[in-house]
């Protein structure tokens, strides 16, 4: 007979001790809507259930005190779908739990027998759930707000599990945590990878489109390294080190760059390699040789940044400094420019830088 309490107030004499329960008395007549017969010419009311229920109770003791009592308000049935009653309030039925399983137990795990003790730190349990078995379900989270946390081999049940990149990539056994970290592994092996790969630059339509899609296939695989390693797992951080070194150590030797250090998490290649010109490191330090270009057509600096940019895309150069002509009496440029080129041991030769600089719409010559 689920229904509503009235609002009441509950006097007792000075001296003797206050005590809470929830109160539901409906009228005598009252009718359960769903037991509602319109063919029956008498319906079964709630006075009528009433006093068949007390009849039954073998023994009385005060409103309120006794287990009899406690059994006929036992307000589980008000309980939304999925909870039961447990000391005043309505919990979460735990995993593999039933109304009929589920027991309310003090902190200790003795059970909650007698309804007239306070118990305001007992939970609802239930002896077929034995907790979860690699990690916290219920807790599952991309980012673990308490900081870095190891999981180990088998795992910790009290541990929250990751969720890995998409909300249904939730890591709960014990494969798929190591299968996502091995994932991970090889995702940071593969940035280093893709950071050697170099489309040759031309004027075209197709080569501007695919250098920015190679661009943009960088900077998502950078950020998917990225937030795995902000998921704050222990193996999962690991991994991402591990494999980005590993894939440094394999590849490293084959990037265009002449720079050290993080890769393209946290760089964004050639404005990089133009801001390491600024500063005026010398890449000689760093070079096999160096090769100077004669250099016919250039009357401005765009036009030596670009000639710069396309020697840089040649295989095993580490650096290219292009000049302008020298001015003459009247002001403009006499000469062609020159542009020094330091290579290491992957360079293809002259012939090669000489073929980027054509393509790039000028004309180039060695010296």
């Amino acid at each position: 007979w689920p229904a509503r309490p009235l609002p009441h107030e509950l006097h007792l004499p000075s001296g003797q001790r206050a005590w809470y329960g929830i109160m539901s008395r409906l009228p005598e007549d009252a009718v359960k809507t769903t037991d509602f017969d319109p063919a029956l010419a008498k319906q079964r009311t709630f006075g009528e259930w009433w006093h068949r229920a007390m009849t039954s109770l073998s023994s009385s003791t005060g409103i309120g005190c006794g287990v009899a009592e406690a059994a006929v308000a036992d307000p589980t049935h008000l309980c939304p779908e999925g909870q039961a009653y447990c000391w005043m309030q309505c919990m979460m039925l735990p995993p593999a739990c039933t109304l009929s399983t589920a027991k309310c137990v003090h902190p200790d795990g003795t059970p909650w027998s007698n309804h007239s003790e306070m118990c305001p730190t007992c939970t609802l349990t239930c002896p077929a759930f034995t907790g979860w078995d690699f990690c916290d379900e219920s807790a599952a989270s991309d980012m673990i707000m308490q900081g870095f946390v190891a999981y180990g081999i088998t795992g910790s049940k009290t541990k929250p599990c990751v969720i890995l990149f998409f909300q249904s990539w939730v890591l709960n056994t014990r494969w798929k945590f190591w299968l996502g970290t091995l994932g991970v592994f090889t995702l940071g092996a593969l940035v280093e990878l893709v950071a050697t790969i170099a489309i040759h630059p031309t004027n075209t339509k197709l080569s501007r489109f695919l250098q920015a899609a190679l661009y943009c296939f960088r900077m998502t695989l950078a950020y998917l390294v990225m937030l795995a390693a902000m998921t704050f797992c222990v193996e999962i951080f690991a991994a991402v080190v591990l494999g980005l070194g590993v894939g440094h150590a394999i590849f490293g030797h084959s990037r265009k760059s002449n720079l050290s250090g993080p890769s393209l998490c946290c760089s964004h290649g050639s404005d990089l390699r133009r801001r390491s010109r600024d500063i005026r490191v010398t890449p000689c330090l760093q070079a096999d040789t160096c090769v100077v270009l004669r250099v016919h057509g250039m009357t401005c600096g765009s036009c030596t940044q670009t000639v710069a940019r396309a020697l840089e895309g040649v295989n095993g150069v580490a650096s290219a400094t292009v000049t302008l002509g020298s001015s003459g009496p009247t002001g403009g440029l006499q000469g062609p420019g020159l542009a020094e080129v330091w290579v290491n041991a992957g360079f293809p030769g002259v012939e090669a830088a000489v073929s980027a600089v054509e393509d790039a719409g000028f004309e180039a010559q060695s010296l």
